[in-house]
C-alpha cells in the first residue's frame, strides 16, 4: 500500500526543491560499519559503503569513506565532518551497519560497542542526533542516509536487563533530511547480494541526470519494496530548504513535469486525503482539477458517515437554554438537536457536532460573526438559518477540519464582507441558500469548497465584491448551483485560486472589469453551464477568450 506519509513528505520536498540549482561545494561522509568485535558481523556495510561513495564521488560530493570504526574514531570522524560542512551547499552522511532505538531515540553501533550497550547508551553508542548536529553548518541540503535499521543485536537472548525495540523510531527533523532504510520499527535486510537493497537502489537512482530528489526518494522506495516484496519500506522525515536541486537538470519545465506527474500517480494511488495534500502543497501542480475531483469524491463518501455520540436537545423545558451551553458539554461525534426558534447568540464551535434544526433561527450579536468553526474534524448544520445584521461574517470556518452545510439558509446581511468565510479549511455545502449583500462566498488562502445544488443569490446594487471570492491557492468546485448574480462578477479573485465550474446555471448582468468568470485566475475548468437572462459586457481576461468559454456553455435562446 501506498505510503501517505511518504506521498506527504515527496511533495512537501518537491515544493521547496524544484527551482534549485547543482551544489557549488558538495560534502559527504559515508561510514560503512559491519565487523563488530562482540556480536556478529554484518556482511554487507562495507561494501554498500563502497558503493556509495563512489556514487557521491561521480555526482562531484568531495566525500570522506571511512570503514569498521571504534565508538572514538567515530566521534572523530563527524568532528571532521563538521568542519568539512562548514559553508557547503549540501552535506550528506551515510551510514551502513547495526542502528537501535532506545525509549524513542535513535543510536548507530561503533565496531568497539560492549555487551552492556543497553544500560551505557551514551557512553557506548552514539545518537542519530550527533550525525546531524555535524551537517548544521551547511547552507543548503543536509541529508542523512540511515541503512542502520538491520538485525537488532541487543534482543532478549543477549541477556541484558533493559530490552531495546526493534528498528529505529519516528524521528521529528527540522532542517534536515532523514531517509530511514525502513519503517520505524522494522528491520532492513542485509540483502542476499553483494549489496543491501537499500544501497543498491541508492547507486541505482542517485546517479540520474536530470531527476529531483524527491523523484529519486519516491524511486529508491519503490525499489527497495519491490526487491523484498513489500517487506521494507524506506520513510521520509525532515525538510529540504529553498533553492535546491539535488541533480543537474536537463531542461527545467521537463524536470518539473516528470517530478509532477510522478507526484500525481502516487497521489491517485493513495486517493483524496492525499489529494488534498496535493491542492495544498503543489501550488501551480498541472494535475490540479483532476486532484479537485477526486478530494470532491472522497468529501462527499465522508460526510455520509453519521453523527452517533450522546444527544443534547436545546430549547424546551428540558433542554439547554443556549446553543452554546450545549456545545460546551458536547464531545466529537455528538448531535445537538435544536428546537424551533430565534436564538440570539454567537457560536464557537470547538468539537465535531452535529447542529440540528427546522424553523431555527441563529442571529449574531456582535461584530465579528454569528457561528466560528475552529473544530480538527468535521462538523455538520442541518436545516437552520443563520442571520446577521451587524457582523463581518455569518458563518467562518478557520484552520477547521470542516463544515457541512446541509438545506442551511443565510439571510442577507448588509454589512457582511461575505456570508461565507472558509480560511486554511473545508466546507461543504449542499442544498444550501446563501443570500448576500457582498460576496456570497469568500474562500481564503488554501481553504477547499465542494457546493452542489445550492443557491447564491446577490441582492440587485450590491458592492464590487465577486459573488464568489477567492485568495491565492483557494480551490473551488461549484456544481449544479444556482447563481443570481446581479451586475457583479461571478466568480472573482486571485491569479493561482482554482475553479471547476460546471451544470450550474446563472441568472443576471455580468458588467464589472474581468468579465464573466475573474480577472486573473488562470486555472479554470468549466462545462456545460446555462445562462439565462445575461448581459455580458466582458466574458474573461486573456487566458480564456471567449469562444472558449462559448463552446463550454449553453445560452438560452437569443441571448448573447
Amino acid at each position: 500500500m501506498t505510503s501517505l506519509r511518504l506521498i506527504g513528505a515527496l511533495v512537501a520536498v518537491f515544493v521547496s526543491a524544484w527551482a534549485s540549482p547543482v551544489c557549488a561545494r558538495s560534502v559527504a561522509l559515508v561510514i560503512g560499519n559491519g565487523d563488530y568485535q562482540n556480536y556478529a558481523d554484518l556482511p554487507n556495510p562495507s561494501a554498500d559503503a563502497r558503493l556509495v561513495s563512489a556514487t557521491l564521488r561521480n555526482l562531484g560530493f568531495q566525500t570522506r569513506t571511512r570503514m569498521n570504526l571504534t565508538r572514538t574514531q567515530l566521534l572523530g570522524a563527524v568532528r571532521q565532518f563538521a568542519r568539512d560542512a562548514e559553508g557547503a551547499d549540501a552535506a550528506i552522511i551515510y551510514f551502513a551497519g547495526h542502528g537501535v532505538q532506545l525509549s524513542g531515540r535513535n543510536y548507530v553501533f561503533p565496531v568497539d560497542v560492549g555487551r552492556d550497550a543497553l544500560a551505557r547508551a551514551d557512553q557506548e553508542l552514539v545518537a542519530v542526533e550527533i550525525l546531524l548536529e555535524s551537517m548544521r553548518a551547511a547552507g543548503g541540503l543536509r541529508l542523512l542516509l540511515l541503512d542502520a535499521c538491520r538485525d537488532n543485536p541487543l534482543n532478549p537472548s543477549s541477556g541484558q536487563s533493559r530490552v531495546s525495540e526493534g528498528g529505529l523510531a519516528d524521528m521529528s527533523v527540522q532542517g534536515a533530511l532523514v531517509l530511514f532504510a525502513a519503517r520505524p520499527g522494522r528491520q532492513a535486510l542485509d540483502g542476499a547480494g553483494a549489496n543491501s537493497p537499500f544501497a543498491r537502489a541508492l547507486a541505482a537512482r542517485m546517479g540520474q541526470a536530470g531527476v529531483e530528489l524527491p523523484i529519486v526518494l519516491g524511486q529508491v522506495r519503490d525499489d527497495v519494496l519491490r526487491e523484498t516484496a513489500g517487506w521494507q519500506e524506506p520513510s521520509i522525515y525532515g525538510e529540504m530548504p529553498a533553492h535546491h536541486r539535488f541533480l543537474a537538470p536537463t531542461s527545467p519545465d521537463a524536470s518539473i513535469d516528470r517530478a509532477d506527474t510522478n507526484i500525481w500517480e502516487l497521489v491517485q494511488a493513495a486517493g483524496g486525503a492525499q489529494a488534498r495534500e496535493y491542492l495544498r502543497l503543489m501550488r501551480r501542480g498541472r494535475h490540479w482539477d483532476e486532484a479537485l475531483l477526486l478530494a470532491s469524491d472522497d468529501v462527499l463518501t465522508a460526510s455520509a458517515s453519521e453523527f452517533t455520540g450522546a444527544l443534547h436537545r436545546v430549547g424546551g423545558a428540558d433542554g439547554h437554554r443556549t446553543i452554546q451551553g450545549a456545545l460546551d458539554v458536547a464531545e466529537d461525534g455528538d448531535r445537538i438537536e435544536i428546537v424551533s426558534g430565534v436564538y440570539r447568540e454567537n457560536l464557537v464551535i470547538r468539537r465535531s457536532v452535529e447542529l440540528i434544526g427546522q424553523d431555527v433561527v441563529i442571529e449574531g450579536i456582535d461584530n465579528w460573526s454569528s457561528v466560528v468553526l475552529v473544530a480538527s474534524g468535521t462538523s455538520r448544520l442541518v436545516g437552520v438559518r443563520l442571520r446577521s445584521t451587524t457582523n463581518r461574517f455569518s458563518l467562518v470556518s478557520v484552520d477547521a477540519g470542516g463544515v457541512e452545510l446541509r438545506g442551511v439558509t443565510f439571510d442577507v446581511c448588509e454589512l457582511c464582507v461575505a456570508s461565507i468565510w472558509v480560511h486554511r479549511a473545508e466546507a461543504l455545502l449542499s442544498g444550501a441558500t446563501v443570500q448576500c449583500q457582498s460576496a456570497c462566498l469568500n474562500v481564503g488562502r488554501g481553504g477547499l469548497v465542494f457546493a452542489y445544488e445550492s443557491s447564491f443569490v446577490r441582492r440587485p446594487g450590491s458592492d464590487s465584491a465577486s459573488t464568489v471570492s477567492l485568495d491565492d491557492y483557494a480551490s473551488v468546485l461549484l456544481h449544479g448551483n444556482h447563481f443570481e448574480v446581479g451586475d457583479q462578477a461571478l466568480v472573482g479573485g486571485a491569479s493561482y485560486a482554482r475553479v471547476i465550474f460546471d451544470q450550474n446555471v446563472v441568472r443576471g448582468s455580468v458588467r464589472r472589469t474581468g468579465g464573466f468568470y475573474f480577472e486573473g485566475i488562470a486555472m479554470i475548468r468549466a462545462a456545460g453551464n446555462q445562462f439565462r437572462s445575461l448581459t455580458i459586457d466582458r466574458l474573461a481576461d486573456d487566458e480564456i477568450t471567449r469562444q472558449e468559454l462559448m463552446d463550454d456553455v449553453e445560452l438560452a435562446s437569443g441571448e448573447k
